[in-house]
């Protein structure tokens, strides 16, 4: 029987600790927090076989994924599922009613009733829980009975920041052994049903004669044990090694019990604790596995959009900033007090080790991709000529090179005019005004995109987060390092908006609170402005696990009405709210005269838009800067368009192309060219483009030109050769761009015909060289102030030649034959 358990991700920026255990039939993942999902899809790891989920502690760091991986099991035709948790469990769950909808799943909920009695087992299978509490420093206690150990939890350790957590103690199947050389003295056929015997049946021959499983069988040999221990702090120690169901797996390795792994996820200080450590060394010689933020060195791990980076970096390294990666860790073993047990190894992402047939490590899909980074670094480094990297290729980098030549042409020409027609007084903040997209996509992450978040940096150095779906923690971590992230970005951190209630836009929030609350100023509050049903959603969330409600200060977007704390843990009060049409304008006015004091705005306006109930854009008005509006989901909005009246920029969702209008209406989204058009009749300057269904993982067909003179810079500096010629697209218009229209909801009834797309898309651009719009297509992790977002507009055309057919990043290693 093929038995294996592979280590998905470690504990990282993006990332929590998980662990699959594979079988032939079947796969248990062990804690699924953000990203999860993402890493499967992009590493190619199979959930469709996935039975049972079981978390090792009742935080959100171990159960943040889960929303997000129902979703995309069901889409994917999973049936049945298995969560395995603590006995609060069910109060996550329960929380998630709001945004969860997989019907087509049947979901089995196992609580461990907090004990350790629990014990799943299937035909793969023997799970054993470990119970585990923290317990006061200096204070010795026998951790062996059931009821000292609650008594000891309920007097020492009543808060919830110290939950019980859960190590576990996995168990395979007896397997059988065949003997090759009695199978053959009893003519056991190539073709006879062996695994009866396996099962232990007696067998029939063709000759007539009987084989029992006795005579060809060995006699049942167990397969190794492996443990998964969860120690998340040092008073967590005395429980666990005091455990008795640990006595009878010390010393030699007992050919009944034995263990061949122990895979410890750890938290700070726990490795440096005598206590620890001695522990570890009461095991025979086994190999034992550690998981922990400090130890593992925090490279990437969505390797598809790092190279996207890295490769767009050429283009432009201030708008495309490389990923903040580290190959060495921050601590290593020797930095330790005591020795590790010999046999100690660091876990890797997607390192596997095969217990069943045969023990052994497998690092054969480990991620080992911090070279091409580390190496284009120190290119940067030792020399001020840009080299070309040899993992580019000569069509992409010939049109870097060419949008690279018309920007500094257009930088001089800016220069040179008048100072009557420019508004100098404003361009110093322009250019300290930041919009930062950290995720791009919609519904669910991609290789190259994640789901929705942007960032938004005022000249004042206020940060607004516009939506935070899962691991928008992780991009800004991956986007400035850890330590801005902390001192500059949470720190100044002033309002998150959730626009609407769709998992993909706020399930990143409490991750980035969690942290906010550890590094924020004294006495800071959070401004959140969000719908309703958001806030019942952190109300019972809050069950599961204390997130310290009392710090935030939440707003509803529908009235722009302060919910409190006593609103939101008074269930009469917050019925009357809901029930009562009129509102207290004194009082509105009054919060919302300190949320603007707070942020060091002008105002800030909230309009429902068409998605979902409850939903909603945002216009926020800088004093120096102007208003920087945003759509969240929607079909094109009158009420966004009236509070965004002359917006400098509008970041606006376009998930279809505008070919896809009728799919754009029923699932009310909007195309490009609906999202061009709403910018026009807003009068706004700028237009950044985001939000694109994955089924566009690189750019969409874009039905517009936004450089006056692209087909100059086409054909004259981008100097196409013959050798190019496969990459040019066929059944464009003169204008080399595919034709395309936006159809409004009156007329989708009626077929157009390419000669209405052409004319539609002509009048728009049209529109587009009158009114100077300028447009920008969004990527995650791109860096682009107001003064320079008139750049963007070149590299549309270097960045087509990125991607082949399917969507897929090319370099020098792919072959030319798979290009556009």
């Amino acid at each position: 029987m093929l038995y294996s358990f592979q280590i998905l991700t470690v504990p990282g920026p993006d990332s929590g600790p998980s662990i699959m255990f594979t079988f032939s039939d079947k796969r248990y993942l062990i804690n699924c927090g953000e990203g999860t999902q993402r890493f499967c899809q992009e590493h190619k790891v199979k959930l469709l076989k996935l039975k049972s989920i079981i978390f090792t502690k009742p935080k959100w760091s171990a159960t943040s994924g889960i929303p997000g991986m129902l979703l995309t099991t069901a889409d994917q035709g999973l049936t049945e599922l298995n969560l395995i948790g603590p006995s609060n469990f069910g109060a996550f769950v329960n929380a998630t009613r709001f945004f969860r909808n997989v019907n087509s799943m049947k979901t089995n909920y196992m609580n461990h009733n907090d004990s350790d009695k629990f014990i799943f087992e299937d035909e793969n299978l023997k799970i054993e829980s470990i119970f585990t509490i923290p317990c006061i420093t200096g204070v010795k206690r026998k951790m062996s009975d059931e009821e000292e150990k609650v008594e000891c939890y309920q007097k020492y350790c009543n808060k919830k920041e110290n939950l019980p957590v859960f190590s576990y103690i996995f168990t395979g199947p007896e397997v059988r052994v065949s003997d090759i050389d009695i199978k053959k003295k009893k003519k056991v056929l190539n073709n006879s049903p062996v695994g009866d015997l396996s099962e232990g049946k007696s067998v029939t021959l063709e000759d007539g004669s009987v084989v029992h499983p006795h005579q060809v069988l060995e006699k049942a040999k167990p397969i190794l044990k492996t443990i998964i221990i969860e120690c998340p702090k040092v008073d967590y120690i005395e429980s666990l090694i005091s455990n008795q169901k640990f006595d009878i797996l010390y010393g030699k390795n007992d050919i009944e019990n034995p263990i061949g792994f122990i895979i410890h996820i750890v938290g700070d200080g726990v490795l440096n604790d005598k206590r620890y450590i001695d522990w570890m060394n009461k095991f025979c010689p086994i190999s034992h596995i550690i998981l922990n933020h400090e130890f593992n060195p925090h490279e990437v791990i969505f390797v598809g959009s790092s190279k996207l980076q890295r490769d767009l970096n050429y283009l432009d390294e201030k708008i495309f900033p490389l990923p903040y990666y580290n190959v060495e860790p921050l601590k290593s073993f020797t930095n330790l007090d005591y020795t590790l047990p010999s046999n100690t190894i660091l876990g890797e992402p997607l390192m596997s080790v095969v217990i069943s047939p045969n023990v052994k490590l497998d690092y054969s899909e480990s991620i080992k991709n911090s070279v091409d980074f580390l190496r284009w670094k120190i290119l940067k480094s030792n020399t001020e000529l840009v080299l070309k990297p040899k993992f580019l290729l000569e069509p992409f980098i010939r049109r870097c090179e060419a949008a690279k030549k018309a920007i500094k042409l257009k930088e001089k020409d800016l220069q040179n005019l008048n100072n009557e027609n420019l508004e100098v007084d404003k361009d110093d903040y322009y250019s300290k005004t930041f919009i930062i997209p950290l995720g791009t996509g919609s519904a669910i992450p991609s290789k190259y995109r994640n789901v929705s978040s942007t960032l938004v940096i005022l000249p004042s150095k206020s940060v607004i987060i516009l939506d935070c779906g899962e691991a928008t923690l992780g991009q800004i971590i991956r986007h400035y390092g850890p330590d801005t992230t902390n001192n500059e970005i949470l720190k100044n951190l002033k309002l998150m908006f959730i626009s609407h209630m769709h998992a993909d836009h706020h399930l990143g929030f409490l991750s980035i609170y969690k942290k906010w609350l550890k590094v924020r100023k004294p006495n800071a509050q959070l401004n959140v402005i969000c719908p309703v049903f958001f806030v019942y959603w952190l109300r019972d969330y809050n069950v599961f696990e204390d997130i310290q409600l009392a710090n935030l200060n939440l707003i509803d977007a529908q009235t722009f009405n302060a919910l409190t704390l006593s609103n939101v843990l008074d269930g009469n009060a917050l019925k009357f709210f809901l029930k009562v049409g009129s509102v207290d304008k004194n009082r509105i006015q009054k919060i919302k005269k300190g949320l603007l004091e707070d942020m060091g705005v002008k105002n800030i306006e909230v309009a429902e838009v068409k998605h979902c109930k409850e939903a909603f854009g945002i216009a926020i008005t800088d004093h120096n800067v102007g208003k920087i509006v945003f759509s969240g989901d929607c079909r094109p909005s009158e009420s966004l368009i009236t509070i965004g009246v002359g917006a400098e920029i509008l970041i606006h969702e376009a998930t279809f192309e505008d070919e896809m209008i009728e799919e754009a209406i029923s699932k009310r989204h909007s195309t490009i060219g609906e999202a061009i058009d709403v910018a026009l009749k807003m009068e706004a300057k700028r237009l950044l483009l985001t939000h694109f269904s994955q089924r566009y993982p690189n750019l969409p067909s874009l039905n517009f030109d936004s450089v006056e003179d692209n087909k100059k810079l086409t054909v004259n500096d981008m100097k196409i050769s013959a050798e190019d010629n496969f990459v040019v697209k066929e059944n464009v218009t003169e204008s080399g761009e595919t034709p395309s229209t936006s159809i409004s909801e009156e007329s989708t009834n009626n077929k157009n015909s390419e000669k209405d797309i052409i004319l539609a898309s002509t009048l728009r651009q049209e529109k587009i060289n009158k009114s100077n719009l300028l447009i920008g297509v969004s990527f995650d992790s791109m860096r682009i102030n107001l003064k320079d977002f008139w750049k963007l507009q070149y590299f549309i055309e270097p960045i087509k030649y990125l991607f082949n057919d399917e969507g897929h990043l090319i370099d020098n290693r792919n072959n030319f034959k798979n290009l556009k």
